[in-house]
C-alpha cells in the first residue's frame, strides 16, 4: 500500500484506469467465450443426437422392408414346395425373389429333415445341415416371429452376413435370406457427424455390425462400450487413446442394435475459435480506444497540477509574479484560481 502512495499522481490514475477497463472487459470477453462453447457443445450433442434418430429411422425402414418381404415369401412356401428338392422352388420361387432385392445375397429354405435349398448357389458344402445353424435354431424358438442374427460369416459364401429368418407356413422348415452388409454400410456411411466423427452399428451381443475401423463381426469391448448397453439411449463424454470423445446412442427397436454417433470433443473447440478471434478483436479495439480516453483523461489532470506544482515552487523561492493559466472551471481550474489570488494577495 505504501508503495501505491509512494507513487506518482499520473502513475495512480493510469494504474486505476488499466484494473477498471481490463478486469470488466476480459471478465466480459472470457464469459462470451465460455457462453459461446457451451452453446456450441450442447448444438453439437442436439445435432449427433438427430444423426443418430436419423440413421436409426433409416435403419428401421431398411428392416421393415425386409420383414415384409419375408413375411410375404414365408405364407407361400411349404413342404410340398420343397419336398424332394422340387426344383420349382428355386426356379420359380426363390430365384426371382432374390433378382428382385439386390441387397440379399441369398435365398434359402432348411427343413425340419436336414433339406437345404439355397438360390443363388447349387452346391452346398459336405455335411451341411441347416438345423445345426443359429438362424434356423433362432426361427425355430421364436415361430411366428421374424428374426435378426448376429453378424457371422456364412458357411456357403465366405462372407460377413446378417441373416433374416422366419418358420414357413407349415412350421417344416426356416425360409432365411442373407443380407450384405454393404447395403446397412452404404445407409450407415450416409450420415456425419461433426467434421471427423463416424456413426456405426453393434449388435445385442457388441458384435460390430458396422465401423469405419473395425470389421464386421468382432467384438468390441471397451468402457465406452459398456455404457451405451447399460442404457436404451443417451449420451456421455469418454477418453479414446487419451483425447476427449463424445458419444451418443440409441437401441434399434426391431433389431436390438445399438446405433451410436461420437466426435471428438476438440471439434467444440474448433467450432468456437471464430467467436474466441472476434471476442479477442473487439477486446483489442476496446482498449486500444479506452487506452488514448484515458490518455487524455490523465493529461487533463495532471498537466494543471504540474502547473499548480511549478508555480508553488516558484513562489517557495520569493517569485510572486508567477501566474497560472487557467482553462476550466472544475475544482482543478478553481485551485488555480485561488493559487493566483493567494500570490497576488502576498504580493501587495
Amino acid at each position: 500500500m505504501r508503495n501505491v502512495l509512494n507513487l506518482t499522481v499520473r502513475s495512480r490514475l493510469i494504474i486505476a484506469f488499466v484494473v477498471i477497463l481490463l478486469i470488466p472487459s476480459l471478465t466480459i470477453g472470457w464469459t462470451s467465450y465460455q457462453t459461446a462453447k457451451d452453446t456450441v457443445d450442447k448444438q453439437m450433442t442436439i445435432s449427433a443426437n438427430e444423426t443418430v434418430k436419423l440413421l436409426n429411422s433409416n435403419l428401421d425402414s431398411f428392416f421393415k422392408s425386409e420383414i415384409q418381404s419375408i413375411d410375404y415369401l414365408a405364407d407361400r412356401i411349404t413342404a410340398d414346395t420343397y419336398k424332394s428338392r422340387n426344383p420349382i422352388l428355386k426356379t420359380n420361387i426363390l430365384k426371382p425373389f432374390l433378382s428382385k432385392n439386390p441387397e440379399m445375397l441369398e435365398v434359402y429354405v432348411g427343413s425340419t429333415d436336414g433339406l437345404f435349398i439355397d438360390a443363388p448357389i447349387d452346391k452346398v458344402p459336405d455335411g451341411y445341415d441347416p438345423r445345426q445353424r443359429a438362424w434356423y435354431q433362432e426361427a425355430m424358438n421364436r415361430k411366428s416371429e421374424v428374426i435378426i442374427t448376429s453378424p457371422y460369416v456364412s458357411k456357403t459364401t465366405g462372407n460377413v452376413v446378417v441373416t433374416i429368418a422366419k418358420v414357413i407356413k407349415d412350421s417344416s422348415g426356416v425360409l432365411g435370406f442373407d443380407v450384405n452388409l454393404n447395403a446397412i454400410a452404404t445407409i450407415t456411411n450416409q450420415v456425419k457427424i461433426g467434421q471427423d466423427g463416424y456413426a456405426f452399428i453393434q449388435d445385442k451381443n457388441r458384435k460390430v455390425v458396422v465401423h469405419p475401423t473395425v470389421k464386421p463381426g468382432e467384438v468390441m469391448n471397451s468402457d465406452a462400450t459398456e455404457k451405451i448397453y447399460q442404457s436404451e439411449s443417451g449420451d456421455f463424454d469418454y477418453l479414446l487413446n487419451g483425447k476427449a470423445k463424445a458419444m451418443v446412442f440409441t437401441t434399434n427397436k426391431l433389431t436390438g442394435w445399438k446405433v451410436g454417433g461420437t466426435f471428438y470433443s476438440d471439434e467444440v473447440s474448433k467450432e468456437a475459435q471464430p467467436i474466441f478471434y472476434k471476442t479477442v478483436l473487439v477486446l483489442f479495439i476496446a482498449l486500444l480506444v479506452g487506452a488514448v480516453i484515458v490518455y487524455f483523461i490523465v493529461n487533463s489532470i495532471t498537466k494543471p497540477l504540474k502547473s499548480l506544482v511549478h508555480a508553488s515552487e516558484k513562489i517557495g523561492q520569493g517569485d510572486l509574479t508567477e501566474v497560472i493559466q487557467v482553462k476550466s472551471n472544475d475544482e482543478l481550474g478553481q485551485l488555480g484560481n485561488s493559487f493566483n489570488q493567494m500570490a497576488t494577495n502576498f504580493a501587495k
